[in-house]
């Protein structure tokens, strides 16, 4: 083959004369001119301005955020400062709720005794309340309550025994433990490669209600005694093994009733997350300017200095002379509220970035105002 690179009028064609060839190992190459390189390098240059004018340039940070407990506390309380656990529950039967299996087969019924499930579900609360240090009083009263129920009827406290609780313990508030159930399954089977397969799965759930005392005529504000919030709380354990033996498939499982108490000890430390706020890691991002003027916010931001950070995007938020700056610096000014705990304030700053964003009518302002939105979502619910 030859090739000749010709060139005509400036462009540049490629002349290929066919001849005889004997391709064996060598590849065909045609090497590109100068020309070429030179205009592929600017072309790559090209498009690449046109990608960094036409994304948003955003700084990310890992940061903790303070998330509202699931379970919504009366106005009057940020977090629980005193707390009674309270055992009310019947204790499950040993035959209740507990299932063996061989090859996917049911056989006899298996026994499990569970009496000491509900104090391992307020131990583990009490030792994940202590650990995340919002509630700093914690006492139990591990001795069921519930001398007249059964463990398929819950008897709730009554409001003198609530009264009389609180005032004994010198608590804000009961946490109740109604109701505990564990189901379980324990199955040995025969896997395709001729080994034995050994399964321990196991849910539990508990039926809670967290309840005050009758308000006192001293003028402070406190919650209704007659309101009783209540919730539930579920947790899944799963455990496994394969071996060449049924008995060495089964030592290779933790013991069966030492497996659902730390089930029930799991289900407490779960249930802690719901009464008082979480602290997270989460992802969070800052919008850049090309000009820099918000990296100076963004440096206070880092320092986690929020106060200086808003203080400063502010006064570019004010001063903006076009649409990009001001809804940038209305939308870092959210996040720093955030970080701040006033979602308030952050839901009001990213309703400004958006009006700012709608005047520049961009595929990325749109873009843009998709995630601010979303962001949004995130902070009100």
């Amino acid at each position: 083959m030859k090739v000749e690179l010709l060139k005509e009028n400036d462009d540049y064609l490629f002349y290929i004369e066919l001849n005889q060839i004997e391709m064996k190992d060598e590849e065909l190459l045609i090497k590109p001119s100068l020309g070429h390189l030179v205009l592929s390098y600017l072309v790559t240059l090209f498009l690449l301005l046109c990608c960094s004018s036409l994304f948003a340039q955003q700084k990310w940070f890992s940061v903790e955020i303070r998330q509202e407990a699931k379970v919504k506390l009366p106005d009057c309380y940020d977090v629980l400062g005193s707390l009674l656990l309270v055992n009310n529950a019947v204790r499950q039967p040993d035959d209740f709720g507990h299932q063996n299996k061989v090859n996917d087969k049911s056989t006899d019924g298996a026994t499990v005794v569970l009496s000491d499930a509900p104090r391992q579900v307020l131990f583990g609360m009490e030792e994940k309340l202590y650990e995340q240090g919002e509630t700093k009083e914690i006492s139990i009263l591990d001795m069921s309550q519930n001398k007249q129920g059964s463990f398929y009827r819950q008897m709730p406290l009554s409001q003198p025994v609530v009264d009389s609780l609180c005032r004994h313990y010198g608590v804000e508030a009961l946490l109740v433990l109604n109701h505990l159930v564990v189901y379980d399954y324990n199955e040995l089977f025969l896997t395709d490669g001729n080994m034995v397969g050994n399964v321990l799965e196991a849910y539990s759930t508990a039926q809670w209600s967290l309840m005050f005392p009758t308000p006192k005529s001293d003028g402070i504000k406190r919650p209704v005694a007659e309101k009783t919030y209540r919730f539930s709380v579920a947790d899944t354990l799963y455990w496994s093994a394969e071996k060449r033996t049924a008995e060495e498939a089964v030592e290779a499982l933790p013991d069966r009733q030492e497996a659902l108490l730390y089930l029930a000890h799991d289900l407490g430390e779960r249930t802690a997350t719901y009464i008082v706020p979480q602290w997270v890691k989460e992802e969070r991002y800052l919008y850049q300017t090309k000009d820099g003027s918000l990296d100076a916010g963004i440096d206070f931001f880092a320092h986690q200095q929020w106060r200086k950070a808003i203080d400063e995007w502010y006064s570019k938020f004010s001063t903006a002379r076009d649409s990009q700056t001001a809804a940038y610096a209305a939308a870092d000014i959210a996040v720093a509220c955030e970080m701040m705990q006033d979602k308030k304030e952050a839901v009001k700053w990213l309703d400004e970035a958006e009006k700012y964003l709608l005047k520049m009518s961009t595929a990325d302002s749109r873009q843009q105002i998709v995630n601010l939105r979303y962001y949004k979502r995130k902070l009100m619910f």
